[in-house]
C-alpha cells in the first residue's frame, strides 16, 4: 500500500498478491480493493483493473481464484516478504448480478465526403490513426477526461497521466492534420454543438470505447447531441473487429485465436 501511494505503480504479480490478501485474508469488499486502485494507479484502466479484480476473486472465470501464498511471494521478493496468517484457500465469491454476453454491433459507415469534427479521448487518444478516408476533417477535439456524469479518470495519479497524453496527442495531430486541434478537459456537449456550429459541421467522429465510463459517457453524448441535430458515430479498428468477439471466457481460449488473428492482420504468414 505504501508502494502504491509512493510511486503510483505495483508490479503485476504484487498486484495478484494485494487482491487476493484483500479478498481472501482480510474478507474485504473485491468492489471496494478495485475502487481503490483506480483512485492510485498511474495506470488506472478501467477494463483491466476491474477484470483482474473480478478474476482473483472467482467471479470472471466462474470458479477460477487466485490465492496468495507465503512462499510464492518470499520467493519472488527474495525472502524481503515472509507473510505468516494468510488465507489458506480462496473460496470463489458468488455475483448476484449476471452479465451476458453481448454481440458487438458493427460501426455506422459515415456518409463519404462528409465535413467531420475529430472527437478523441481516454479510451483511444490515437484513434485518428483508423479514420476513414475520404473524410473532411473540419476540426479535432482531444478530450483529457470523462464525461460530467461518468467522470473519468478517478485518482489525481491517473489524471496527470492522461492530460500528459493528451497533450502529447494533441501535439501530433498538429503536425499531422490541416486543421486546428483543440485541447479539452472532457466530453463537453455544449462545446461540441458550438465547435460543430463554428465550423459547419453537423458529425462528430470518435473512436468506440463499448463498455466503461468513457464508453457510457459517448452514449450520453450522443442522445444529447440529438438535440442540437449533430450525430455522433464511433470508428473502431480493424483489429479490434476482429479480436473483440473471441474474448468470452478467459486468456487461453483467446489465445488460441491468436496465431490466425496475426494471420488476418498480415503481421504473419
Amino acid at each position: 500500500a505504501q508502494e502504491l501511494f509512493k510511486t503510483g505503480y505495483l508490479h503485476n504479480h504484487t498486484r495478484m498478491w494485494f487482491a487476493s490478501i484483500w479478498i481472501f485474508t482480510l474478507k474485504l469488499p473485491w468492489t471496494l480493493g478495485a475502487d481503490f486502485f483506480l483512485r492510485h494507479l498511474i495506470d488506472a484502466d478501467p477494463a483491466s483493473n476491474t477484470l483482474s479484480w473480478r478474476w482473483v476473486a472467482g467471479i470472471q472465470t466462474p470458479g477460477k481464484t487466485y490465492l496468495a501464498r507465503p512462499d510464492n511471494i518470499a520467493k519472488y521478493t527474495n525472502g524481503k516478504y515472509q507473510p505468516t496468517g494468510l488465507a489458506t484457500e480462496a473460496p470463489p465469491i458468488r455475483d448476484a448480478e449476471m452479465y451476458p454476453v453481448e454481440s458487438i454491433k458493427p460501426p455506422r459507415s459515415i456518409p463519404k465526403h462528409s465535413r467531420v469534427i475529430v472527437l478523441l479521448h481516454g479510451d483511444d487518444l490515437r484513434g485518428f490513426e483508423t479514420l476513414p478516408t475520404g473524410l473532411e476533417l473540419a476540426h479535432v477535439l482531444v478530450a483529457g477526461s470523462g464525461h460530467s456524469q461518468t467522470p473519468w479518470p478517478f485518482g489525481d495519479n491517473a489524471r496527470a497521466f492522461v492530460d500528459r497524453a493528451a497533450q502529447d496527442v494533441a501535439d501530433a495531430c498538429r503536425q499531422r492534420f490541416q486543421t486546428e486541434v483543440e485541447l479539452i478537459h472532457a466530453l463537453d456537449e455544449g462545446l461540441l454543438a458550438e465547435r460543430a456550429d463554428q465550423h459547419q459541421s453537423r458529425i462528430v467522429v470518435a473512436p468506440d470505447a463499448p463498455v466503461g465510463p468513457i464508453g457510457t459517457g459517448l452514449n450520453k453524448l450522443r442522445q444529447t447531441l440529438k438535440k442540437y441535430a449533430i450525430d455522433l458515430y464511433r470508428i473502431r479498428r480493424d483489429w479490434d473487429t476482429q479480436a473483440w468477439p473471441h474474448a468470452q471466457k478467459g486468456f487461453f481460449p483467446f489465445k488460441k485465436q491468436i496465431p490466425a488473428l496475426l494471420q488476418q492482420a498480415g503481421l504473419i504468414q
